[in-house]
Parts: structure tokens; C-alpha cells; sequence
């Protein structure tokens, strides 16, 4: 990605005449969940040494459109405490052909499949890698409310390939082997409607309150869907073999979920205060035990949460502030503030996590952030209200949802 970040848009035709369109599911087939990285600064720090209990790594599944592109793999190791520790950790690929991997960073060598593996003491962790070949179509599957549908999108054309009908969909999720979507839905069907990536069909049906959100775990075992409105709110946690359900209240009013890489909290945006004066809040839920252990003040009316692979940061960006929080998940607490454009409500970081774009709703711009130091380095035109972004897997292109200027910017 190099040091400096600045980015210019290509298109904005992809979409035209689609309003209401949602990309915050922006998931691509072949990749590991859907293309929103994560934020903060992911630059290696000093950490304790101590007895490796267990390692999560911040990807099980990377995807190259690219011959030569790279993204780096994140090792977080914790004694048995649950205390971060670092540790040296021996990386080795089952198929150099496809694939290299030095100290983390990992290089896409030739098309095909290979595992990457990490160990530290005894304890070892993969992830799978694809290469496509060129020439293969890479598939992105975008949401558009008021249009009633979910569109398929070529991401190497930047051309629509197909369109799936569904009442009023919202934010959706890829599961980890990228046969399956589940994409909120509202109106008289509300609940989530599963899709297979195979045929592009609706496949089964699963009936909630109407979704505000949607995550799946890593192991896309769980998926936690967020219910809002005045008043308080609660959490869907439905069981993916299943589709059981089952409810965790949450105060206020939900709105955007982000799982730890451990899936052992939800941090959940609210955009009302517990009180009359009181600022909005993020709640922290331990999942185990459903039940909320901490509450986060940001800024006014915070729209969305990502969290970072190695888990040291969130960042929520806040509509009427103006800002985007940053969190440190160690102690709870806001240990930044960054201004950008008007009415932030969304935010993607590129897969190298270097840098972060912020949709500016009402000034109809990107802010770009330097995550190294918090500082916003670019700001890029777009089309009118812009609502979501997501990136594609090699980090090459962005792509932004324009609400009344009803189409996609595309940005390099």
C-alpha cells in the first residue's frame, strides 16, 4: 500500500438508478467474510513474554485477485489469564507456488489453493489462501433497500451479473466458505433470508424483528443480529445448522455490532444516551454469559464499529459529532477522537490496515485516516450521501454506496 494513501474515484455509473443501496455486507465469493478490514493501528507493539495458553490469528481465510499482493496475518497469543503476551512464531506454507509467508506477511505467488500454518509452542493455527486466476470473475453481492433486491457484481468488469429479489434487504453476511449469504430483510417478511452463492436463489428463511445488523463468528457457527427502535433493544443469536434463536437484552437502541476475533464479546453501537444529557454509548456484551459488563460514551449518534484482527482497537464513527472514536478494547476506553466530514456513518479500512475511509454522508466525501496517527491525510469527492464502503479483497478498489445520487463510486 506504501505510505501514503490518497485515492481518486474511477466510476459512478456501477449502480446507477439503484436507491437505497447498502454495501456494508459488501462480501465477495471466495473471501473471508465480507470486505470490511478492520481499523487501528496494527503496527507491532512490546508486549510480556509469558506461557503461550492459545493463538487466534486475524484471518482464516485470504483471498488474492493479484498475483504479487500481499496482506499480513496477525497473531494474537494469550496466556491462559486471557493476558496478550507475544511470542515468537514460526510461519511455513504448504505451497510456495501459491503462496509465501514471511513473518506474517503473506504473498500470492501463482493461482490455486495453500494453507498457511503458524506455531508457537504447541499450539498451531492455519489459514486457507486462494489465488484466482486471472480472467476468473470475482463476485460481489450488495444490498439495496429500496429497490428490493440484492445485486451480483463483477468486481474486475465493475458490472452488475445479477439480481436476487428480496423485501427490503439490509446488511448482509458471508459465511466462512462462501456458499451461503445471510441478508437481513424487513418489511412483512423481516428476519434474515439465506442465499446460496451457488445459484443466487433464496434457499431458507429464518423470521426475527427486523434486523438493524448482522455478524457471523469466524467459524460462521453463530450469527448475532441487532434490533432496534425507541427504547431498549436486544440481540438475535441464531444458531446456523439450526436457525435457533435465542434473545440477549441490550440497552437503548442497537444498531452496529463488532465480535472480538475471539467472538468472546459484541461491542454494540446505541445512538441514544442512558439518559436525558447523556452521550451515546457502545455496550460491551459478554456473549457467554449474555450479558452487558461495560458501557463505552463516544460521540453523538454512533452509526457503525469495526474491531481490529489482533483486538487492540474499535473505531465507531459518530453521525452528529462529526468524529470517529477510537477504542482501546483493553480498557474500554475512547483513547482518541478524529474529526472528519459531515455526518460520518461508515468506515473500511484497507486489508493492510494502514489506512481508514470514512463515508461522509451529508458533505457527500471520504475522509481518509492515517490509523498510525490518527490524522485524516485525504478527502475524496463521491456521489451524493454516501452510506457504506467496503474494499475489495486486494485492497486495489473501494466501493461506495450514493444514496440520492443512486450509484456506486468506485475508488483507487
Amino acid at each position: 500500500m506504501g505510505t501514503s494513501r490518497r485515492g481518486r474515484v474511477m466510476d459512478r455509473d456501477l449502480l446507477r438508478g439503484k436507491r437505497g443501496t447498502s454495501v456494508k455486507g459488501l462480501g465477495v465469493l471466495l473471501f473471508a467474510g465480507f470486505l470490511l478490514p478492520s481499523c487501528g493501528n496494527e503496527d507491532p507493539v512490546s508486549l510480556p513474554t509469558g506461557v503461550p495458553f492459545d493463538m487466534v490469528l486475524s484471518d482464516s481465510v485470504m483471498v488474492f485477485v493479484s498475483l504479487g499482493d500481499t496482506l499480513r496475518l496477525t497473531p494474537r497469543i494469550t496466556e491462559e489469564d486471557g493476558r496478550q503476551i507475544g511470542a515468537d512464531v514460526t510461519w511455513s506454507t504448504s505451497d510456495a507456488g501459491t503462496a509465501t509467508v514471511a513473518d506474517g506477511l503473506v504473498t500470492a505467488s501463482g493461482p490455486g489453493d495453500a494453507t498457511i500454518l503458524a506455531m508457537v509452542a504447541d499450539l498451531e493455527r492455519t489459514a486457507r489462501v486462494k489465488v484466482i486466476p486471472d480472467g476468473q470473475s470475482v463476485t460481489a453481492y450488495v444490498s439495496s433497500r429500496e429497490a428490493g433486491h440484492v445485486l451480483a457484481i463483477d468486481v474486475r468488469a465493475n458490472t452488475v451479473s445479477d439480481t436476487i429479489a428480496l423485501d427490503s434487504p439490509g446488511p448482509l453476511e458471508i459465511t466462512r466458505d462462501r456458499t451461503l449469504a445471510y441478508v437481513t430483510v424487513g418489511g412483512s417478511q423481516a428476519g434474515v433470508a439465506v442465499v446460496d452463492l451457488r445459484t443466487n436463489e433464496v434457499v431458507d428463511r429464518v423470521r426475527t424483528a427486523t434486523p438493524q445488523d448482522i455478524v457471523l463468528t469466524p467459524n460462521s457457527f453463530l450469527a448475532y443480529l441487532s434490533h432496534g427502535g425507541s427504547g431498549a433493544g436486544f440481540l438475535s443469536v441464531m444458531i446456523l445448522d439450526n436457525r435457533a434463536v435465542s434473545l440477549v437484552p441490550v440497552p437503548l437502541s442497537p444498531v452496529a455490532i463488532g465480535l472480538t476475533p475471539d467472538a468472546a464479546y459484541a461491542y454494540v453501537t446505541s445512538v441514544e444516551g442512558p439518559g436525558p444529557g447523556v452521550a451515546p454509548s457502545v455496550s460491551v456484551i459478554e456473549l457467554v454469559s449474555a450479558t452487558v459488563i461495560n458501557s463505552i460514551p463516544v460521540g453523538l449518534s454512533p452509526q457503525a464499529i469495526v474491531t481490529t484482527p489482533n483486538g487492540r482497537f474499535a473505531c465507531v464513527p459518530n453521525a452528529d459529532s462529526n468524529d470517529v472514536s477510537v477504542i482501546d478494547l483493553s480498557t474500554d476506553r475512547v483513547v482518541a477522537t478524529v474529526p472528519v466530514g459531515d455526518r460520518p456513518v461508515s468506515i473500511a479500512l484497507t486489508p493492510d490496515s494502514n489506512f481508514g475511509y470514512v463515508t461522509n454522508s451529508d458533505s457527500d466525501e471520504v475522509s481518509v485516516i492515517d490509523v498510525g496517527t490518527n490524522t485524516v491525510t485525504a478527502t475524496i469527492p463521491v456521489g451524493a450521501s454516501p452510506v457504506s464502503i467496503a474494499f475489495r479483497a486486494d485492497g486495489l478498489f473501494a466501493y461506495v454506496a450514493n444514496v440520492d445520487s443512486d450509484d456506486i463510486s468506485v475508488i483507487e
